[in-house]
């Protein structure tokens, strides 16, 4: 059985794709339930990398050749004269120290904050699955580290679409092992991390792209979600205060305008609700809010406290 029949794909020099059929393999086969099976795809998988890593090399090895016959078959030719440099503008450099190298666990994680740091590379799913695709994700040694320093960074640093959540499950499994994340890890953030990946409490990022950001954008993510958080709970007249808040800082959010809309039917404001998702309906034309062939704000000028669908409110 050649590597590429373990790994179920077809022979290829793709890294990425590689990975990815090692990943979906290592599902079936985890070290611990499987050691025989795991042995044979880890083998494969580093056979594959090797073979690919060797295909690279050999067209970069091939192109700077092309470059360096193309360079001297040049009609140009130089004289001592016309050196940029001569032997006494050289002089020696110390060396410097050697520098202690980083644990690679440590500098995969620095990779994550600065990423995180640029927020327009944060919210697009591409720069994650770069990070994902670093050889150190795939050393079984480095697996449980890994998982563990992520897991505690995004206790802090957690504003990211439910698309990068996707990209960060298919790599590292949240939600297939939610049970033994339980027993190991803070079981309100575990919860937390199930439902961004689920989408059941869903706020979009969508609306900055293309943005300036001249506002605290952590500040505002905190406020918004803190927001969703209260009116899910009951706790309206908190929500109003941050929804206000976080108004202030930045009104074209339409998932912020659907919840100033639920607020305001909470507290018995049905003009205000009908601009908030008048609003909306403005900012996100798609947006369907619709109630049987009824739009939603229809219904709030009828009536003080509509029943308004899921997609309306979150």
């Amino acid at each position: 059985m050649s590597i590429w029949d373990i790994l179920e794909i077809d022979p290829t020099s793709e890294e990425s794709a590689i990975k990815k059929a090692y990943a979906k393999k290592l599902k079936l086969h985890h070290p611990e339930d499987d050691p025989k099976g795991y042995q044979r795809l880890r083998e494969a998988y580093d056979a594959a990398m090797k073979q690919a890593k060797s295909q690279a090399a050999s067209l970069t090895v091939f192109q700077d050749e092309e470059d360096e016959s193309q360079y001297e078959d040049s009609e140009e030719s130089f004289d001592s004269e016309q050196h940029f440099f001569n032997s006494n503008d050289f002089f020696p450099v110390p060396l410097e120290e050697p520098k202690t190298e980083r644990h690679p666990v440590y500098a995969f994680l620095q990779q994550v904050k600065e990423l995180y740091d640029d927020f327009y590379a944060r919210i697009t799913p591409e720069s994650w699955q770069t990070l994902m695709d670093e050889d150190i994700v795939w050393e079984m040694e480095y697996s449980q580290e890994l998982r563990d320093g992520l897991i505690s960074f995004l206790e802090d640093d957690h504003h990211l679409p439910r698309i990068v959540w996707e990209v960060l499950d298919n790599t590292f499994g949240f939600h297939e092992d939610k049970e033994e994340l339980l027993k190991h890890y803070d079981e309100e953030f575990v919860e937390y991390m199930i439902r961004q990946i689920e989408g059941t409490m869903e706020l979009r990022y969508d609306c900055f792209v293309n943005q300036e950001i001249a506002f605290d954008i952590e500040q505002y993510l905190d406020l918004r979600e803190s927001a969703q958080y209260m009116l899910m709970n009951g706790e309206v007249e908190r929500a109003g205060d941050l929804l206000e808040e976080a108004h202030g800082l930045f009104t074209d959010d339409p998932d912020l305008e659907l919840m100033r809309g639920k607020y305001y039917l909470e507290i018995r404001k049905p003009d205000e609700a009908l601009e908030c998702f008048t609003r909306v309906i403005a900012l996100q034309p798609e947006i369907l809010m619709d109630i049987g062939s009824v739009p939603c704000f229809t219904m709030i000028s009828r009536s003080m406290r509509p029943p308004l669908p899921t997609a309306c409110i979150f």
